[in-house]
């Protein structure tokens, strides 16, 4: 019941930033209608124009918002976050109101704050959590806030979708969605602004630690012995930061593989939603099916993050990983044959399974080989090199379909992950990824 059910324990430990995610979900109105209020106001080619500037102001930021999480707080970090998140979703409908010549100026700047607020709370949130669980000695409840985080923000979104078409019968002009969708930010950060920000090393790394149940893969506690298990001192640049943050994933063999077979996997098939997508436009899917897969799609993340948890409790995290990977591109090349909508369909949907069970049990799986010190940094390297790797499987898609048909395109991007999980292989073992653990842990 643990898994569906959050304990006593896990609600006095995670029920803030549990609450905080879903509620702010509940309120993202505008998700829907992003596209088509760009459109509306500005015309088509602008909508490229206004998501470049908030993936440019993201991916620029990335980086330097990890070092400052673990310089300046992580707390901070993500309050400052959202603050600028509800900063951007008012400033848009208001941007609308402007002359039609600073009208594009005014919802650039908006979506700048979208990015900038996206990219202080990436890296910041998860080190946040993970730090606290560890100075509690529950770092095994880690698992389980990426699970029940995911599954969280999925229900979140239903509700938002349904909230939205409650609104739109009762003809509420559809800018008043990003009003609430910013408000919903504002309340995020009124229910964090009281949850507690602890480090690992504030009451010794030893004591806490040890009552926290075993590790289910190797590397669960490295940064107890980790020499540089401290905070970044403040006279640290952010140069230094984040050369710390990449000398952390290099230095760990696990960490390192675990990050190139993500990184292959996103830019191999990180586009294969709009990929499936097309291949049932070719197939001629109806507007409904189209409605109810999409449905079918934010159910399942509901539940199998959830699934991820059991599933790493039983099985563990490495060999999950690479037979998610391996599932996934077996999924994908079922599409060659040409199975019909219906097979489509029902291969995208597992494939979505798969992934949000592979991205939950990764995310747990860094952060077990992260050390505290550099936690956020490092997490922002990695969400930094994915990003990049997002931008490549965009390329790599538009090249496929400009020469096969989409169901084609599926099947070889599917392929193409194969060797994401060469990066997980056996030799990657306990004893070679730190043996200091083994030691502590024998």
């Amino acid at each position: 019941m643990g898994t569906l059910i959050p304990s006593g324990e896990e609600r006095q430990l995670l029920g803030r930033f549990y609450g905080a995610t879903f509620l702010a979900e509940v309120a993202h109105l505008a998700m829907p209608f992003q596209v088509l209020l760009i459109v509306r106001y500005l015309g088509q080619p602008q909508l490229g124009i206004l998501l470049g500037i908030e993936q440019l102001v993201a991916l620029t930021m990335e980086l330097p918002s990890g070092a400052w999480a673990d310089r300046f707080g992580r707390k901070r970090c993500v309050l400052a976050g959202h603050v600028l998140s509800a900063a951007g979703w008012l400033l848009i409908p208001s941007a609308t109101l402007l002359d039609e010549h600073l009208r594009l100026a005014g919802m650039g700047a908006a979506f700048g704050l979208l990015g900038a607020g996206t990219a202080l709370v990436s890296g910041a949130l998860e080190a946040w959590v993970v730090d606290n669980l560890r100075f509690k000695g529950r770092q095994d409840l880690a698992i389980r806030y990426f699970g029940r985080e995911r599954s969280l923000a999925a229900s979140g979104g239903i509700a938002a979708d349904l909230l939205a078409l409650v609104a739109l019968s009762a003809l509420w002009d559809i800018r008043l969605f990003w009003v609430v969708t910013g408000a919903g930010e504002l309340i995020a950060l009124a229910i964090l602004w009281r949850t507690p920000e602890h480090s690992p090393t504030g009451a010794g790394l030893d004591a806490p630690v040890a009552q926290a149940a075993p590790a289910m893969e190797f590397g669960a506690h490295e940064d107890e012995e980790d020499e540089d298990a401290h905070e970044l001192e403040e006279h640290v640049s952010i140069r230094d930061a984040v050369t710390r943050g990449f000398t952390a994933i290099w230095q760990r063999p696990a960490l390192l593989a675990c990050t190139l077979a993500l990184v292959w996997l996103a830019a191999s098939f990180g586009t294969s939603h709009e990929a499936f997508q097309a291949a049932l436009a070719e197939l001629d899917l109806a507007e409904r099916g189209f409605a109810g897969l999409e449905l079918g799609v934010d159910t399942l993340g509901m539940f199998a993050p959830l699934l991820a948890i059991i599933l790493a409790r039983h099985f563990g995290s490495r060999p999950l990983l690479a037979l998610g990977i391996t599932m996934s591109a077996g999924l994908a090349l079922v599409i060659w044959r040409q199975p019909g909508a219906l097979g489509v369909a029902s291969a995208y949907l597992l494939v979505v399974a798969c992934g949000d069970i592979l991205h939950t049990i990764a995310d747990d799986y860094q952060h077990q080989l992260l050390p505290s010190a550099v936690r956020a940094t490092a997490s922002s390297a990695i969400n930094l090199v994915t990003s990049i790797a997002m931008l490549v499987s965009t390329g790599w898609l538009t090249l496929l379909l400009a020469k096969w048909s989409a169901a084609e395109t599926v099947a070889i991007m599917g392929l193409s992950t194969l060797p994401a999980a060469l990066f997980l292989i056996p030799k990657f073992s306990r004893t070679e990824a730190c043996p200091q653990i083994d030691k502590a842990l024998t």
